[in-house]
């Protein structure tokens, strides 16, 4: 079929600004999720799972389980759903024929990977517009207050949405008001928008296939992309205008679409609905800089006070990979090569006062600098008899340099720098 070209189709002038906007209820301030109590889990190959009301996922959707009382193996892991009911579905590639007996309770989350494009429709333009690979429909929306100043508060913009076929209504009851989803407003000129295909009904960029969740595939290129949609990343096949003709589809060409001809996107999120009538909504977004009950910085500056929990993840200390104790053997300084090589490891802790202790049961960090640096020390020797760097080297032995030391807290926070 003849090509078309975008801009007459669409009613767009060539140099007019195209406003774009991406709502992503996947991330933001707080995620939004979907959480279904469960009430029965299988010891079968896979398992399944049942929920006490009907759960809506799909097959292919990354879950997450809690709480489970009995069949703990389940808790605090993802799973992919599969072979779903309405109240069922598997968890796939997980046996749990060895499990513990499912007794009660237990929650099984999603994580909203929801994503509404939209623009403006101006200038009469009712065409959905191809950006990037990504559809973005027509929807009556007014938008205000995107502009900074170098003076005052920081820009609270609002977006009233039409809200006459009351479809909104009905997302924003499903999706907690849409409060703290991230906005992403993004601009270029009508001349850069992609070529597409019209095709089956729909403006396309291009082609998805090869997602684990199988039919039908995502329609955009960020979905079809994106390992967390449709069970995971699929592959992108972009339209031109002789795949468009055998597809039965109408291209619309254009010869100057340049997807990085745009502005610096601008990330908004939704702080509250403002107001909400038969004819329309209102929304008043915030920055990230700017949200309600967020404090900077996020924890207190303490010159001498380490906040990470003692042997977590911050704290990083581990008495089976460094030399946080003394072997029989003193050719081996870690616990890992100590007990591998059929010696005796004995563990070396600190108590509160940092006073050392054979007792693990005493190993207790203070939570200061001094208890930091004795676990950490600057190195240590493959000769445990010597401590530092240069009697160790001179006794033809092997110095390792310790990393740097994961104290948590300011130190300099009370250095006085005049």
């Amino acid at each position: 079929m003849s090509d078309k070209i975008i801009s007459d189709i669409n009613g767009l002038e060539p140099g007019e600004l195209v406003d774009l906007f991406e709502l992503d209820l996947s991330t933001g301030v707080a995620p939004l999720v979907v959480k279904k109590v469960i009430s029965g889990a299988t010891k079968a190959n896979p398992v399944v799972i049942t929920t006490t009301t009907a759960h809506r996922f799909e097959n292919g959707d990354t879950v997450s389980i809690s709480d489970v009382v009995g069949m703990t193996e389940l808790n605090g892991n993802s799973y992919t759903v599969a072979e779903k009911t309405s109240t069922t579905f598997e968890l796939s590639s997980t046996n749990g024929t060895g499990y513990t007996t499912y007794i009660s309770g237990g929650t099984v989350t999603k994580i909203i990977d929801l994503t509404f494009r939209w623009h403006s429709g101006k200038n009469e333009n009712l065409q959905e517009i191809v950006w990037k690979g990504d559809r973005y429909s027509a929807f009556p929306i007014k938008a205000e207050g995107f502009e900074w100043s170098g003076k005052g508060a920081i820009p609270r913009p609002t977006l009233t949405v039409a809200n006459i076929t009351s479809l909104l209504s009905s997302i924003l009851g499903e999706y907690s008001d849409l409060v703290g989803s991230k906005l992403t407003r993004k601009r270029t000129f009508a001349k850069y928008l992609d070529a597409y295909c019209y095709v089956g009904g729909y403006s396309s960029g291009g082609v998805c296939s090869g997602e684990a969740g199988g039919t039908p595939y995502s329609l955009s290129k960020s979905e079809c992309e994106n390992s967390t949609v449709n069970g995971g990343a699929g592959t992108w096949v972009s339209y031109d205008a002789a795949s468009c003709a055998i597809a039965g589809g109408i291209w619309y060409s254009n010869e100057v679409a340049d997807d990085t001809a745009d502005f610096a996107e601008e990330i908004w999120y939704v702080d509250r609905k403002a107001v909400e009538t038969r004819t329309h909504i209102q929304f008043e977004l915030t920055s990230a800089h700017d949200v309600y009950g967020v404090k900077l910085p996020a924890r207190s500056v303490i010159a001498n006070l380490c906040p990470w929990k003692y042997k977590g993840v911050e704290c990083t200390y581990d008495t089976s990979s460094l030399p946080g104790g003394s072997c029989s053997n003193s050719t081996y300084t870690t616990q890992e090569d100590c007990e591998a090589n059929s010696a005796t490891w004995t563990p070396r802790g600190y108590k509160m006062d940092n006073t050392e202790t054979g007792i693990l049961s005493e190993d207790v960090c203070a939570k200061n600098f001094k208890a930091c640096e004795l676990r950490f020390p600057e190195g240590y020797c493959s000769n445990s008899t010597y401590t530092n760097k240069s009697d160790c080297e001179d006794n033809n032995a092997t110095w390792t340099e310790s990393q740097e030391i994961p104290f948590g807290g300011f130190p300099g926070a009370g250095m006085s720098m005049g």
